[in-house]
């Protein structure tokens, strides 16, 4: 259970910072994502977006990219659809809010992964 809550908070940043990351987002996701916070697929997805970014690409046009790769990469296309289907935030106080508590759900499952040692 608690895997799949980080997996849609990772999607839910990815989501926000894509559609709302020109606007309502611009100074939480300037410099990009934290690529630390994300794994799985999505990690390449945010490499991907944070290379853009620092060459200056608006997220906008990053997200038509995704989408053309998305027309030929057949996981990648199921990621994006995930992705857009888990929405958007529309403000940097809740973006910071899912933040925390990715930040908590990765801190959570590595204690769990010493305990288990």
């Amino acid at each position: 259970m608690k895997f799949n809550k980080k997996i849609s908070l990772e999607r839910c940043l990815i989501s926000s910072a894509l559609i709302n990351g020109d606007d309502h987002l611009s100074y939480e996701v300037a410099n990009g994502l934290d690529e630390s916070l994300f794994s799985g697929r999505r990690i390449g997805i945010v490499r991907l977006i944070n290379a853009k970014r620092a060459a200056n690409m608006p997220y906008a046009a990053i997200m038509q990219v995704l989408k053309a790769q998305a027309q030929e990469d057949r996981m990648l296309y199921e990621e994006m659809c995930d992705i857009f289907i888990t929405g958007a935030l529309w403000d940097d106080e809740a973006f910071r809010h899912v933040k925390r508590e990715l930040v908590s759900e990765i801190k959570m499952q590595n204690a769990c992964k010493r305990l288990a040692v």
